[in-house]
């Protein structure tokens, strides 16, 4: 990897840990990207591999997402590029993820979440999707977001932009497990411990079976989302006067065009 101190990655036994690492708020770089998908990439054929879990190595934080400057459309193009490299890999390890979440889960954070298969997180986790007060929507939550909790819930989150504390995540079925701050780890220790107790053939079969009815049109509906962010909504007005406002921390003047 280009720069170790992003992107940890460890296997012992059958577990494979990915571990973000970028101060201070882990955001998501398009060089932090790229290092997941070259951790991904090096377990993609393991056969011997149980279980694939992402982490944060800062404390009280799992990621906020995207920075806004490198939302402007001039620069954007490469950083979703890369984000939708990262999940295809994500697609194609056949073992169950897991992802840890300890604090704030925001943004393109979250729609790493999604895209995992067992999410835990601490009670003091917070969750949301404020990009719709920089005038733009997040692509792979709206193509993702209705399989995993409805339309109607899915509107809602992503056109308030309000937080969800962990109780309410766990609600909309983002989450599988809540656990206490002081508790987490062991709890999440011991989840993981029933998981690999199985065979790694029945685990991969298990998580094809139950992926086939969803993410090939979730894969579809992702391109489909990401033509309309790029070619409709990024050539507005609104969208450059969101972003613009939110980095210049004033109110944005919207001309809705």
């Amino acid at each position: 990897m280009k720069n170790p101190g992003l992107v940890h990655a460890i296997r012992e036994d059958g577990r494979y840990t990915i571990s973000i690492s970028n101060p201070p708020d882990n955001i998501f770089s398009e060089e932090v990207i790229h290092e997941i998908a070259d951790a991904l990439e090096v377990v993609r054929g393991d056969d011997h591999l149980k279980l694939l879990v992402f982490t944060s190595g800062l404390p009280g934080v799992f990621s906020k997402g995207f920075n806004y400057s490198d939302r402007l459309p001039e620069r954007v193009g490469p950083l979703l590029a890369a984000f939708g490299h990262m999940l295809y890999v994500m697609n194609e390890i056949p073992v169950p993820i897991a992802l840890e979440i300890d604090g704030p889960c925001l943004g393109s954070g979250m729609e790493l979440a999604a895209f995992c298969d067992i999410v835990v997180a601490s009670e003091r986790s917070i969750f949301g999707h404020p990009e719709v007060r920089a005038g733009i929507f997040p692509p792979v939550a709206a193509a993702l977001y209705p399989h995993l909790m409805g339309r109607n819930r899915t509107m809602e989150l992503l056109m308030t932009g309000r937080e969800l504390d962990a109780k309410e995540a766990y609600e909309l079925g983002l989450l599988n497990r809540i656990f206490g701050a002081e508790e987490f780890a062991g709890k999440a220790q011991k989840l993981y411990e029933e998981i690999e107790r199985s065979s790694a053939l029945t685990l991969r079969l298990t998580k094809k079976a139950i992926e086939s009815a969803l993410y090939e049109k979730v894969l579809v509906a992702i391109r489909t989302t990401e033509n309309i962010y790029m070619s409709e909504l990024l050539t507005s007005h609104d969208a450059r006067e969101g972003i613009k406002a939110i980095l210049e921390g004033r109110s944005p003047k919207w001309k809705d065009r």
